[in-house]
């Protein structure tokens, strides 16, 4: 499978929190992977660090390999010479960096923002054979420090760089709402244990620019389901993004005591029943015109 098409398919909307590490998969090497694991786990990372091998699910390498590096918070790799690899360069004594990292690390280029990715090499006597479009990004080298204190540092700094961008781009988003979308917001982004919604033909019509745009800006995503080959219900569903953007606006989640017996309360139950009438409306009809 080709990057392009699986990125196009099965690119998630929410990013998983765990660390990728790009590395060689090699006995020899696995130390380094245990103290990635533990810096990840210790600077909260819900599903730790994450190695194409290591997975318990009957996934292909490739795909495993694509949609990890696509929804990962957050993408190490280690461009150290792989010593398994034998000197062979118009006899030049070298070795060269692992090529399925290399391969990982440019799916990652292609995809992922620079400020998501952090690259470390072990330091060696000569000069580190790289591709010429890898050699000016900053590389962390270290040699015999490699513990959990510089991997925890370039975790931090990166997690800083990732943080920083993601408050210009709230900054962004904020100035590119128009006066609808905040009203969907205040409508149905205060609701507790609560991040979907649903507007009917009648509702959405003056809002259908706005839902696009908030799409567009990553707040909300589109899911649906089909009833039948003519019947089918759909909701719109915030991000965590979305929120995000929403607590900096100041609109914030209402708790379940002033939710309870509120306008919007009544407006959600109202909504639900409505639906849940149409539907079964739907497929009463349905069933009738089969019989």
């Amino acid at each position: 499978m080709y990057t392009k098409h699986f990125i196009e398919q099965f690119w998630e909307g929410e990013q998983k929190d765990q660390l990728f590490v790009g590395m060689p998969f090699d006995g020899d090497e696995a130390w380094k992977f245990d103290v990635i694991t533990k810096a990840a786990k210790k600077l909260n990372f819900k599903e730790g660090a994450f190695m194409q091998g290591t997975e318990k699910e009957a996934i292909s390498i490739p795909e495993g390999i694509f949609f990890n590096i696509a929804n990962s918070k957050m993408l190490l790799f280690d461009l150290s010479d792989d010593l398994r690899i034998p000197p062979q360069v118009s006899g030049q004594e070298y070795h060269r960096t692992n090529q399925n990292v290399m391969y990982e690390l440019g799916v990652a280029m292609a995809i992922r923002e620079p400020y998501e990715i952090a690259l470390i090499r072990k330091k060696t006597g000569t000069e580190p054979r790289l591709p010429f479009d890898i050699r000016t990004i900053n590389i962390n080298s270290f040699q015999d420090r490699f513990g959990s204190d510089f991997i925890e540092g370039i975790i931090k700094e990166t997690l800083a760089k990732k943080e920083l961008h993601r408050n210009k781009r709230i900054k962004f988003v904020r100035q590119s709402i128009d006066e609808n979308s905040v009203m969907l917001m205040l409508a149905y982004g205060r609701i507790p244990n609560r991040n979907h919604f649903h507007l009917d033909p009648v509702q959405i019509s003056p809002y259908k620019s706005s839902l696009l745009r908030l799409i567009d800006l990553g707040m909300i995503r589109f899911e649906s389901s089909l009833w039948s080959p003519t019947g089918f219900e759909y909701a719109y569903h915030w991000t965590d993004f979305g929120y995000s953007v929403m607590e900096d606006l100041g609109i914030i989640k209402m708790n379940e005591k002033d939710f309870s017996g509120s306008k919007e309360e009544k407006a959600i139950k109202q909504a639900d029943e409505r639906f849940m009438e149409q539907k079964k409306n739907f497929l009463d009809s349905s069933r009738a015109s089969t019989d």
